[in-house]
């Protein structure tokens, strides 16, 4: 159902904009700040204005995961938490390495989206930072949609 080739990559949410695999210096599949790494045409609501907006996941030290969201650039977002600028639930568990991003144009998508996420376990997150989509219904804790 979903694929994606080299060059482009897909969402199940028409909203995202997705990195590229394979796209960073590391070969981490994210994208350096000189790679164009999403396309969307404008959207329906032209009178809202537009802004980008990142959900992201860290791995934490401990291994465990922390979901959020940032209006500036991801690099610094990262900075901020590694540096321990705010006292919160990554101050203890440093460092911290960017494992996941979506960006959205819209704060109130971004939001209802780290909302969702953060209600993930952690195996559906990881399918979702490995891009697996089609793996992501069978994780659900009600379990897959049963058709009909």
């Amino acid at each position: 159902m979903w694929s994606h080739a080299a060059s482009t990559t897909t969402s199940p949410h028409p909203e995202v904009r997705r990195p590229q695999a394979g796209a960073s210096k590391d070969g981490g599949g994210w994208p350096s700040a000189t790679t164009p790494h999403y396309c969307r045409p404008p959207t329906h609501h032209a009178s809202l204005p537009l802004m980008e907006v990142t959900v992201y996941i860290l791995r934490c030290a401990d291994g465990s995961y922390y979901t959020g969201l940032t209006k500036q650039e991801i690099e610094a977002r990262v900075w901020e938490h590694n540096a321990g600028t705010y006292d919160g639930y990554t101050a203890k568990r440093r460092p911290v390495e960017l494992v996941f991003t979506e960006t959205y144009d819209r704060i109130i998508d971004a939001i209802a989206r780290e909302r969702q996420i953060k209600g993930w376990s952690r195996r559906k997150k990881e399918a979702l930072m490995a891009m697996d989509y089609e793996a992501l219904p069978g994780l659900s804790k009600r379990g897959p949609a049963k058709a009909g």
